[in-house]
């Protein structure tokens, strides 16, 4: 039966295959759903058609707003699949743990709300590699991850750096013990 359980550290890991394993999760919208596809359609361009499997792992959606972007996808040659599954624990830990790299975007359709550092530490603990928007609430794990304005970038630099992109990770996890506990 399906449990609560606490995410406990994983062992990071830094080894992307030739298919790219991104992950975003959250509450999805369709303006979020927008800004992710804006910010995947980058990735690809810059990845240059390197095959991508991207994961929302969400709450339901409506199948047709995923069909509709993979077909964009499809048209416009940029290598990224999107998928969907939903948020259920604990299989949810082991979907962000499985993931190359975890993309979190500034949150465009929520500009006012609370924000936290729950996402990239979740991401870091699971062992996985963020990419994020800069944000105020990240700034104690900046050093643990990739943040910055381009996320395309982020992704770029992680593959191009792994051995760098791991000891973030690595360092990440006892900074998220540390200052979160």
């Amino acid at each position: 039966a399906p449990t609560t359980r606490a995410l406990i550290p994983r062992p990071p890991i830094f080894a992307p295959a030739e298919t790219l394993r991104l992950i975003w999760f959250g509450w999805l919208t369709k303006p979020r759903l927008n800004e992710l596809d804006r910010r995947l359609y980058a990735i690809g361009a810059a990845l240059r058609g390197r095959p991508i499997i991207c994961e929302l792992l969400s709450q339901p959606v409506m199948s047709s707003m995923i069909d509709r972007i993979n077909g964009e996808h499809d048209a416009a040659k940029t290598g990224v699949t999107l998928r969907h599954s939903l948020w259920e624990l604990p299989k949810a830990w082991d979907m962000i743990a499985a993931a190359d790299i975890a993309l979190i975007p500034h949150d465009a359709d929520s500009a006012d709300a609370m924000k936290s550092h729950n996402r990239l530490s979740t991401t870091i603990l699971a062992g996985t590699f963020a990419v994020a928007n800069p944000i105020a609430e990240y700034r104690p794990l900046a050093a643990c991850a990739w943040v910055g304005d381009d996320l395309a970038e982020g992704v770029g630099w992680a593959l191009e750096n792994p051995a760098e992109a791991l000891g973030r990770i690595t360092a990440g996890q006892q900074a998220v013990m540390t200052l979160y506990g």
